[in-house]
């Protein structure tokens, strides 16, 4: 994904790629969210990004950050991770 990155830096798919195999495979969650952050600055209608880098800080425990990116999500169309956070009762202002 990197080389993607170089080749086209307007690519946000690239970047919530990477992002997704730091967070998943890697449990690099800050490195995630900062690919995610960046693939939001691109494309700010992509719901799952949001939903992607609320798991994050949720993984980090920041429950506050995590709470505002799946609310996010949910206004942008997938109301997932809202569900589970909800469930789970970890959802703060």
């Amino acid at each position: 994904m990197t080389k993607v990155i170089e080749i086209n830096p307007k690519l946000a798919l690239a970047y919530a790629n990477r992002g997704r195999i730091y967070g998943m495979n890697l449990g690099n969650y800050k490195k995630a969210i900062a690919d995610f952050t960046k693939a939001i600055e691109i494309d700010p209608n992509n719901a799952s990004v949001y939903g992607l880098r609320g798991v994050s800080y949720d993984r980090l425990r920041d429950y506050k950050k995590a709470s505002k990116d799946a609310r996010k999500a949910c206004d942008l169309g997938d109301c997932r991770l809202l569900n589970v956070m909800k469930e789970d009762n970890l959802l703060r202002n």
